[in-house]
């Protein structure tokens, strides 16, 4: 079973690879380089810090219980749900992020909204392609996590809406 999950692990990796290079195919290679960056930034810390306001911090966690666990039958609901809480929150000590205070995951996160949007600009995506990149895809992808489901306490998502681009 180890082997076919490892092989499995091997088909996503190379079938994410070919998308990125199709998306990508457009970019030069320093544009290539600056999409990397703009993608390890969103799924290094960015998807950390909505982790953390999902499944952290105390006035989201209810929330998002109901959304993601809500239709579960009750005890299966109560065993899910705590498992990848206590998971989630393994994962964000581990990476840094869930030792920090909320105010510091939230300045450091501002400031990436911040850089998106000054990289953006005017233009219809990062690099101003007839086409959207890996970079466009997953900023799309993480940037609207800050916003939907809303959340009762979201500084990421409110300060997201502050941007006219």
């Amino acid at each position: 079973a180890a082997r076919r999950a490892g092989r499995a692990s091997a088909r996503l990796v190379q079938g994410a690879q070919a998308m990125a290079s199709a998306l990508d195919g457009v970019l030069s290679d320093e544009q290539k380089v600056q999409s990397r960056l703009i993608v390890a930034t969103l799924e290094e810390r960015f998807y950390f810090a909505l982790l953390y306001l999902y499944y952290q911090h105390p006035k989201n966690w209810p929330l998002t219980h109901k959304l993601f666990f809500g239709n579960l039958p009750f005890r299966l609901r109560w065993l899910i749900s705590r498992s990848a809480r206590k998971g989630a929150l393994s994962a964000l000590h581990g990476q840094g992020t869930g030792r920090r205070p909320v105010d510091e995951v939230v300045a450091i996160n501002n400031k990436v909204i911040d850089d998106l949007a000054d990289l953006l600009g005017d233009k219809p995506n990062f690099f101003d392609t007839p086409k959207l990149t890996t970079a466009d895809v997953v900023a799309y992808a993480m940037l609207d996590r800050a916003i939907y489901p809303p959340i009762p306490f979201n500084p990421l998502g409110d300060h997201l809406k502050t941007k006219a681009n």
